[in-house]
């Protein structure tokens, strides 16, 4: 019979329940994960791993007299993680992720166990 304390430990490279919250956090992002190269000033930086989740519908607005789909996803990192190194966003900075280019608009301050990110679509 199938034990549930064997699922919560070893569902995922982690394990589902550890009392540090950046390896949940780690597990989540390894769910659905996807590897970005960030431009910053011109350079591209060593690719990171990061979970993207839309927010929202995409949205109208106008730019130029036309009307243009704008696209806010928020991008889910690494920091504080006991064994991957804290991934590296800071407003301005910009990546491809399914065939769009996003640029980061805000980091989410305060965090000691992930880095959030929302980042829109540059079209």
């Amino acid at each position: 019979m199938p034990s549930f304390d064997g699922w919560l430990t070893g569902a995922l490279p982690f394990g589902w329940a550890n009392p540090n919250i950046a390896v949940n956090v780690g597990n989540i992002i390894a769910d659905k994960s996807v590897s970005i190269i960030v431009t910053r000033d011109g350079a591209q930086l060593a690719a990171q791993t990061v979970r993207i989740e839309p927010i929202g519908n995409p949205a109208q607005r106008k730019s130029d007299g036309s009307l243009v789909g704008q696209e806010t996803v928020m991008a889910l990192g690494y920091k504080g993680h006991p064994s991957i190194t804290d991934t590296d966003l800071t407003r301005g900075d910009r990546f491809f992720c399914g065939g769009l280019m996003y640029e980061v608009a805000q980091v989410q301050p305060g965090y000691t166990d992930r880095l959030i990110a929302i980042c829109e679509a540059i079209r």
